[in-house]
């Protein structure tokens, strides 16, 4: 991996996650402990950062190389994962500390004047570790090698003694045969020099597909370490201990004394906890709705094709796909017929305002216009936004749907085809779930359709005045 690549890694985790595992940072001289969890959907990550904790004694062979600067070594397991962790890797968000997901694997990035110090470097962890790391990419200045590994057999006898449980904080919530017994266990080693020395940071983390209490619809952080423990304690050693949430895909209410933010434009909220010197936390008071309340909205016409004196009914579906959640101020302008000086509105209101749709309710307003031009033209219904708000705890957030373009043709006969699209299988899915929908196409022309492809499927085509087709997609 590049240096640029390196640090980029490090500062979109710095973004979404508030804790950096690999970070390469100013040496520190107090310890210091954060517990910081990315929670989407029923999932979350969670790492453990220690900061300024004892062990070069176990590290000389590897620390006395001339040239090294710095150094992280991370072990990772994945043989417990579930399809739905991916989104956490590299080709998700991104908030794994490696280049690749192995099933067991050890990386070591070092910083040194030279390949031939980095590969020393890399040597001398070989005993360690009983690793055999090899080259896997480098950069003037950062060096990154790999290697396979046992890690049940390895990880436990070496990376993990450095966990300072005689801190007495959080570093007591980890056990070794809890720990090394969830879904994928991750540690991380990092080695900052200071003068002749090193001081030293620990990351300890994994994944749980239990991130949320199904009573209270809280993080269950109490869970999450491979063995239910009754409270997490701060360290009365520690100069600051602190608990950062983000959700990934939901905007949080919290009655603790933390920082809370929203992204509502995003979606996404984070939740900042700082706990005294020997605090006990039992349980944390935030809830996020991870499902915002949803509006469909598509148009249908009565045709795809006007002659002079004839009628366009057009016919704008809006459902709240909500189970509990009121929209409220619902609205929209169809106004692009008023700009062709072809249209007059014979019935109806294309202009639309519902001050609230409780939630599973169904509006199908309908507006009527009379076409009386005389040219032969093809022009577009064009799409266009509808409006609404919805509330999440005292929060009000904004939304918006789409209402689907439609063809038409005036003056001539022909195929006219448009498309819409609705949910399958529940609706607002959460990050890394897929949704199921299904792609309506229908031919309200006068004359069929043939050669038609809807959603990259072909039909056979399309019959006159109504012809349809419906196609299901997964994404």
């Amino acid at each position: 991996m590049q240096r640029s690549q390196f640090l980029g890694l490090f500062v979109l985790a710095l973004m979404v996650l508030a804790a950096v595992p690999l970070q390469v940072s100013v040496a520190s001289t107090t310890y210091s402990e954060k517990l910081s969890i990315s929670i989407a959907g029923s999932d979350a990550l969670w790492y453990l950062t220690m900061g300024n904790v004892n062990g070069s004694s176990r590290l000389s062979t590897l620390e006395s190389v001339p040239g090294l600067s710095w150094y992280n070594v991370t072990a990772i397991k994945t043989t417990a994962w579930k399809s739905d962790f991916q989104l956490f890797g590299p080709s998700g968000y991104d908030l794994l500390p490696t280049p690749f997901i192995p099933s067991q694997g050890l990386f070591l990035t070092v910083g040194a004047d030279s390949f031939s110090s980095a590969a020393a470097a890399a040597r001398g962890l070989d005993s360690y570790l009983l690793s055999a790391f090899v080259s896997f990419s480098n950069d003037t200045g950062s060096y990154t090698f790999y290697s396979p590994v046992s890690f049940d057999t390895i990880v436990p006898r070496t990376l993990l003694t450095f966990l300072p449980t005689g801190a007495g904080g959080f570093a007591n919530a980890i056990t070794s045969s809890g720990w090394i017994g969830t879904a994928s266990p991750v540690i991380v080693l990092g080695g900052v020099r200071a003068g002749s020395g090193f001081n030293h940071s620990l990351v300890v983390g994994s994944i749980t597909a239990t991130a949320i209490d199904a009573t209270t619809k809280r993080p269950s952080i109490l869970n999450y370490f491979g063995s239910t423990i009754t409270s997490l304690q701060a360290s009365n050693r520690s100069t600051s201990s602190s608990i950062a949430i983000k959700f990934l895909d939901g905007l949080i209410n919290s009655s603790d004394p933390a920082t809370v933010n929203n992204d509502r434009a995003a979606f996404m909220g984070s939740y900042t906890l700082t706990v005294a010197p020997r605090e006990h936390i039992y349980r944390l008071n935030v809830t996020a709705m991870q499902q915002p309340a949803l509006l469909l909205a598509y148009r249908t016409v009565n045709t795809g094709v006007l002659h002079a004196g004839d009628n366009l009914s057009v016919t704008i579906s809006l459902s709240n796909l909500s189970n509990d959640t009121a929209l409220q101020s619902v609205s929209f302008a169809d106004d692009w017929w008023k700009s062709s000086n072809q249209f007059t509105l014979v019935s109806g209101n294309s202009t639309f305002s519902n001050p609230s749709m409780a939630a599973g309710v169904r509006l199908t307003p309908v507006y009527t216009l009379h076409f009386n031009g005389s040219a032969s033209q093809r022009i577009t219904i064009p799409a266009i936004a509808v409006g609404y708000s919805f509330k999440v705890g005292q929060l009000t957030s904004q939304g918006h749907s789409s209402l689907n373009a439609i063809p038409l043709s005036l003056g001539a006969d022909d195929a006219v085809v448009y498309a819409r699209v609705v949910p399958l299988g529940g609706y607002g899915k959460v990050v890394g779930a897929e949704q199921k929908v299904k792609v309506i196409a229908t031919n309200v022309g006068t004359f069929a359709a043939s050669s038609v492809v809807v959603a990259g499927q072909d039909v056979s085509g399309l019959a006159a005045n109504g012809g349809s087709a419906t196609v299901e997609v997964t994404e």
